[in-house]
Formats: C-alpha cells, sequence, structure tokens
C-alpha cells in the first residue's frame, strides 16, 4: 500500500514537471499554428499512440456499462478542456491559463463535499496555501501586471478549467476499475472521434511548409507529453488517491515553471518567487496527509489498482 502511495506520488511529481512547460510549449506552438489545427493535428497523433499503447497491452474494448461515461469523458478532455484551452491561450497568456488552472483542485474539491466527502481543517489550509503561493508566484513573475484586457480569453481558460475538474472526478471510478492507460486511451479515441470531423478542414488547409521546427516540436509535445505520459501519469495517480490530493499537485505547476526557466533561461528568482513556491508545496504535502478515524482502516486501497 506504501509502496502504492509513493509510486503515485513520484507519478504526479514527474507529471507536474511535464505539465509545466505544456503552457511555454502551446504558446509558441500558436505563434504559428491556429489553436483548431494545433489541436486536430496533437490529438489525433495522440490516439495514434494510444492506439499502439493499448496493442502493444492487449486491446480490450471497454465494457457497455461504462460507454456512455468514456464517451463523455473524451468530450470533456478533448473538444471542451484542450479546445477552449488552445482559444483561450492564443487571447490570452501562459500566466492567466495557469493561475485560472490553480483553481482546479478548489473545483475538484467542492464537487467533493457535495457528494458528502468531509473537509478536513488540514486539507482545507493546504487547498488555501497552495492557492496563495500560485498567485504570489505569478504576481512575482508578472511584476504584478495583470491586465484585464484578455477576458475572452480568460473566459475560455475557465471553461477549460471546469472540464478539466469534471474529467477528474468523472475519470476516477473508471481507473480503480480499469487502469490508467486503458482509460486515458479510451478517453483520448473518444474524443478524437468527435473533434475529427470538425477538424479535418483544417487539416486540409494548413500550411506545413511554413511551420517551423519549433512549431512541429511543441506540436509533438502536446501530443506525446501532454496527452500521452501526463494524461496517464494523473490517472494513474487518481487510482492510488484521492481526487483532491491529485488536483491539488496542478498547483505545483507555476512554481516548477520558473524553476525550469531559472535552470535553462537563467531568469531570477526573485524572494517573493521563492516565498510562493514555498507556499504551493507546503500546501500541496498538507493535502497528501491520510485521513483516518481512530481504528479505523485507510480510505482506499491503493495497491489493488491495476497499473494498465
Amino acid at each position: 500500500m506504501r509502496g502504492g502511495r509513493r509510486g503515485a506520488l513520484a507519478a504526479l511529481w514527474l507529471q507536474v514537471f511535464l505539465a509545466a512547460a505544456t503552457y511555454l510549449a502551446a504558446k509558441r506552438t500558436l505563434v504559428e499554428i491556429e489553436p483548431w489545427t494545433t489541436a486536430t493535428m496533437r490529438f489525433a497523433i495522440a490516439a495514434a499512440a494510444f492506439l499502439a499503447l493499448l496493442g502493444l497491452q492487449g486491446w480490450r474494448r471497454p465494457p457497455r456499462e461504462d460507454l456512455r461515461r468514456i464517451a463523455l469523458l473524451g468530450i470533456l478532455a478533448v473538444p471542451l478542456n484542450q479546445l477552449f484551452f488552445l482559444e483561450g491561450l492564443a487571447r490570452s497568456s501562459a500566466s492567466h491559463a495557469a493561475l485560472i488552472y490553480a483553481l482546479t483542485p478548489i473545483g475538484v474539491r467542492v464537487i467533493d463535499h457535495l457528494r458528502g466527502t468531509r473537509t478536513t481543517p488540514l486539507e482545507l489550509l493546504g487547498l488555501v496555501s497552495a492557492l496563495a503561493g500560485t498567485v504570489l508566484v505569478l504576481l512575482a513573475r508578472t511584476g504584478g501586471a495583470f491586465s484585464p484586457e484578455p477576458l475572452l480569453g480568460d473566459a475560455f481558460l475557465l471553461v477549460a478549467m471546469v472540464s478539466w475538474v469534471l474529467y477528474t472526478v468523472l475519470s476516477k471510478p473508471l481507473v480503480e476499475r480499469h487502469g490508467a492507460l486503458r482509460v486515458s486511451g479510451w478517453t483520448i479515441l473518444a474524443g478524437t472521434a468527435v473533434t475529427l470531423p470538425f477538424g479535418a478542414s483544417t487539416l486540409l488547409r494548413a500550411p506545413y511548409a511554413s511551420f517551423s521546427g519549433l512549431a512541429w516540436f511543441g506540436v509533438l509535445y502536446l501530443a506525446l507529453v501532454t496527452s500521452v505520459a501526463c494524461y496517464a501519469l494523473w490517472g494513474f495517480a487518481l487510482g492510488r488517491l484521492r481526487a483532491t490530493q491529485v488536483a491539488v499537485f496542478s498547483n505545483l505547476q507555476p512554481p516548477v515553471a520558473a524553476l525550469l526557466s531559472w535552470l535553462v533561461l537563467g531568469e531570477r528568482i526573485s524572494l517573493s518567487l521563492a516565498a510562493g513556491g514555498l507556499l504551493v508545496v507546503g500546501g500541496v504535502l498538507l493535502t497528501q496527509l491520510e485521513r483516518r478515524a481512530p481504528g479505523a482502516q485507510p480510505l482506499e486501497e491503493p495497491g489493488r489498482v491495476p497499473i494498465g
């Protein structure tokens, strides 16, 4: 059980580092490729990759009783989450996107609360600390200059974030039954099947010869890293931890992005940025404390969940 929990936390830390670069890769790609084309290319490649992975694992059709939920997850994950994310990012900034996605754990916690899951004082303190640290990090990186102008882009990003919250909550039972890789693959395949008919015309019109190497790298990163690796890692952790414990890791992406910028680009890390990062890490750690009543068993049995 401990090993399963440690594996889930390790997967989430890896997912954070991979996902932190998504904002930068997507923003750079959208300079050359418009959002619909980017999304359609991304998920066509991701769907092909998942088909190969599922084939290697041993293809298995989703059970009939789960088809409706898988179709819903596909719509939430692909056209709603990612198309609105890319359309929003094209009109707004990476900082705005990171701040809006920092609301993910609060959205997940609200849904869990409505479903009767009690929020402990430590968990609430962790969520508040993580959100406060995220805001501090983003204010430090932008110099406090948050412009209210890209309101339409922020509205699109808000829809994308709500879709991701619903995806996180609704996918957890399926992941526990079928494994992270299968559920992620079924989801991407379902979402791509819905999106491809609408995006096919953009693929036919796209000026592929004019795309730079950086733009192609961005598309491949979004397809193979963000849509395959990150989805699978997120699902793997969902099968072993509570949804709120997983969702709060999204608050780590802005400070990790700042750390990567320091390591790769030499950007300065200010005192307020470092303090914000510590608040986020502390908040995340608080939410990972297991809730147990005296003499009670842990809420979950992580070691019994299939990996794939």
